[in-house]
């Protein structure tokens, strides 16, 4: 299955990870991976902090969504985040989902969330209807899979660690083509902040 789905585009709105974090976190992955552990890991290259899943979208609605993310985000000011502490969602004894937190400027990324969604609310994407949790998901357990002591305990020891700082200098526009091998992300645009 590609990323297009009856002539839609495949799309979300994300921060990318500076190098030497996205290196800490894939490092801390491997420490605690298992060979047949029925975790599907995020590949090193694929990590980033979603700040709005846009689903099928209709190509002729991206140059609005673009003209709207851009003057959204442009007054903000670029900042830095620590990524920090793991977890599971919906908890560590049923896990479905591995994360990493992030433990500095947390609300500097929420308003940079809100201002990407009312954005695209403007552009005519639908609302989100939970709450803004910023988290990178680094792991998701397979359907039916059981998931070892020995991992979840990898990953709530690490409770406290964190994972290196990653600068926030703007918004990029994702596609996303879903492929066996797993999916692959296709920027298509990019909105810093310029405040």
């Amino acid at each position: 299955m590609g990323g297009t789905v009856q002539g839609s585009l495949r799309c979300f709105l994300a921060v990318g990870l500076a190098a030497g974090a996205r290196d800490a976190v894939s490092a801390w992955v491997n420490s605690i991976r298992e060979a047949e552990d029925g975790v599907k890991w995020v590949d090193p290259a694929n990590l980033h902090l979603t700040l709005k899943f846009l689903g099928a979208t209709d190509p002729e609605a991206i140059p609005r969504l673009e003209s709207e993310i851009s003057e959204a985000v442009r007054p903000l000011a670029p900042f830095s985040i620590t990524l920090g502490g793991t977890g599971a969602f919906p908890s560590p004894s049923r896990p479905r989902v591995f994360w990493i937190g992030i433990s500095t400027n947390g609300s500097r990324l929420a308003s940079l969330y809100q201002a990407v969604e009312d954005a695209a609310l403007k552009a005519g994407f639908a609302p989100e209807h939970r709450s803004f949790n910023p988290h990178l998901s680094v792991g998701r357990v397979r359907e039916g899979a059981t998931v070892s002591r020995r991992l979840i305990s990898g990953v709530t020891s690490a409770a406290a660690r964190e994972f290196g700082v990653s600068g926030v200098e703007g918004v990029t526009l994702y596609r996303s083509d879903l492929r066996p091998g797993g999916p692959v992300y296709a920027p298509l645009g990019f909105f810093p902040l310029m405040g």
